[in-house]
């Protein structure tokens, strides 16, 4: 061995499951997961497994699919959202779910941009929402700056998120504050 040589630092790997409906939100996914590698490259090495929807009517292929689910790191879906999530996909992620158990890592839910306001992808949204959050997972549906567990290369990034208003954020600040009550 070169007593000059410098130690190469090993970066983490991440193991990415993606789910896609169809080749049209496959390109969505795809996207997403450049963007991942592009933005995380120098931090995080990502070991991607795909699985189109329509596999998990297969038996085997569901329970290989909820065993990658348990295993990932992030979690990938791709639907269009015009109607309900199919029960062979909602069973899957139950049960990869349940195998996973809690520990933080990020869901990212992608429906087409233009159904996003539609009742049917609100369902879906906030069951998968629901799900994520039963299981420690951050959820998420567009791309991310940070990953849970990465921490960003500035902290203009937290400055950036605490300016950031969410739904909640936007409800609550919508409120009236209730009169003040006299003793």
């Amino acid at each position: 061995m070169n007593a000059n040589a410098l130690p190469v630092e090993a970066r983490e790997t991440w193991s990415v499951t993606v789910l896609y409906e169809d080749t049209e939100v496959r390109e969505r996914a795809m996207q997403m997961c450049d963007h991942l590698m592009r933005q995380f490259w120098s931090d995080i090495e990502f070991d991607f497994d795909w699985w189109r929807v329509g596999f998990l009517e297969d038996a085997i292929l569901a329970h290989q699919a909820g065993s990658h689910m348990a295993d990932a790191d992030v979690l990938i879906l791709a639907m269009h959202g015009a109607g309900e999530l199919p029960a062979t996909l909602t069973n899957c992620l139950e049960v990869g779910m349940a195998e996973r158990g809690v520990r933080q890592r990020a869901f990212i839910a992608l429906f087409d941009d233009e159904l996003k306001r539609t009742p049917a992808v609100i369902r879906n949204d906030l069951y998968l929402r629901s799900l994520a959050q039963r299981h420690g997972m951050e959820y998420l549906t567009e791309a991310p700056a940070v990953l849970p567990g990465a921490l960003p290369d500035s902290l203009d990034v937290f400055s950036e998120r605490a300016e950031e208003h969410t739904s909640i954020m936007e409800n609550i600040l919508r409120q009236t504050p209730p009169s003040e009550m006299r003793l």
